[in-house]
């Protein structure tokens, strides 16, 4: 993506971060939120090149992980409630529909989107949206999550959390330090 962007990586990484909370909130499309990435690139981006780049991160975004999805699966068998907080954008969630990503998510009780709910981690109202939904006190929840500031944020609330790094050694540590089932 930087390549096509004619950015380096550092340049990309602020200014795809400096300018995804509109995006993830559903309050730009995926064409004016790339414009404004690439606004400090050398070059002129083709209306090619930014479908390229709305294509290049959905398909990052909505990559699932089957052992997670088995994990999900089995934390349900065994009378947990499960729900998902996802940042995702607009061009995410029409491209999960159409993928028929969405039905493989049934699993989950509470499914939020920030582009649904125009909320984005890690702003305390999205969390507070799902403990809502469960209706479960924030110190009944396990957050698990990739970011730092979004496992401080459900930290704060009350959450107990995880930051999770890779399937295969996490979800041995979840079970050991969480007493929960494992799929491994």
């Amino acid at each position: 993506m930087a390549t096509l962007c004619g950015l380096s990586l550092e340049a990309l990484g602020a200014a795809y971060r400096k300018y995804r909370p509109p995006y993830d909130r559903g309050k730009m499309n995926g064409k004016d939120y790339w414009r404004l990435v690439t606004s400090e690139a050398s070059e002129r981006l083709t209306a090619k090149d930014i479908e390229s780049l709305i294509d290049l991160d959905t398909t990052n975004s909505i990559e699932l992980n089957p052992t997670m999805l088995r994990w999900a699966n089995l934390l349900v068998e065994y009378k947990y409630r499960t729900a998902i907080i996802s940042n995702m954008t607009p061009d995410d969630m029409s491209r999960m529909r159409h993928e028929g990503i969405l039905n493989r998510l049934g699993t989950f009780e509470v499914k939020i989107f920030s582009s649904f709910v125009g909320l984005v981690k890690p702003e305390n109202a999205i969390y507070q949206q799902c403990l809502t939904c469960l209706g479960l006190a924030p110190k009944e929840v396990l957050f698990l999550d990739d970011k730092v500031e979004n496992i401080e944020a459900a930290r704060g609330l009350g959450m107990k959390t995880f930051l999770f790094h890779s399937v295969d050694p996490d979800l041995d540590t979840l079970s050991r330090n969480f007493n929960l089932p494992c799929c491994c």
